[in-house]
């Protein structure tokens, strides 16, 4: 059962997927429960690092988390996120946020993160960390993706317009698969 992440919208429920995720997990034993997708540029990294590391637990290792680039601009707008900066800021906090779930201790200072020998605890459950997605359609994305090894969620479109976004991924799983040692 998955949740989307959605703001600003009277149509849309779960402004806060991770309420959602975490009263799911003390309904639920058997079923995977994951979030398709937090808008990644909104959140602050370690924050979410933390969050996702708690809904983990709470889940007993059955969650799965996926990142969008935030498709609707509305809601990068209102909170003041550039939209053409969406997918700067996707990479670093996704960097920022593997690497505390792997353990490390994370120091980073830009406008809009600031972070100075960070660490969470507890980690997530699921080591590395829980199976991640891309959620979104964007091209450069979609390959970025596949190279590090996500899963890819796509849809909102007719299946002809998604081929390209399909075929992308792909050749960023096959580039993974060539660099691998």
């Amino acid at each position: 059962a998955f949740t989307a992440e959605r703001h600003f919208m009277p149509n849309y429920r779960a402004s806060s997927a991770t309420a959602w995720i975490a009263a799911a997990s003390q309904r639920t034993e058997n079923i995977r429960l994951g979030v398709m997708a937090y808008t990644l540029p909104m959140h602050l990294p370690a924050e979410l690092a933390e969050e996702v590391a708690v809904l983990d637990q709470l889940s007993h290792g059955r969650l799965e988390v996926g990142f969008g680039l935030g498709h609707r601009e509305e809601e990068l707008i209102a909170l003041g996120i550039d939209p053409e900066q969406r997918e700067q800021l996707f990479q670093e906090r996704y960097a920022v946020m593997t690497a505390l779930w792997e353990g490390g201790a994370v120091t980073l200072e830009r406008p809009g993160t600031l972070l100075r020998g960070a660490a969470i605890h507890p980690l997530t459950l699921q080591q590395p960390y829980p199976p991640l997605w891309f959620a979104g359609s964007d091209l450069q994305a979609a390959q970025w993706a596949g190279m590090r090894g996500m899963s890819l969620a796509i849809g909102f479109k007719r299946a002809l317009e998604l081929a390209q976004t399909v075929a992308a991924f792909r050749s960023g799983c096959r580039k993974r698969q060539v660099e691998a040692p």
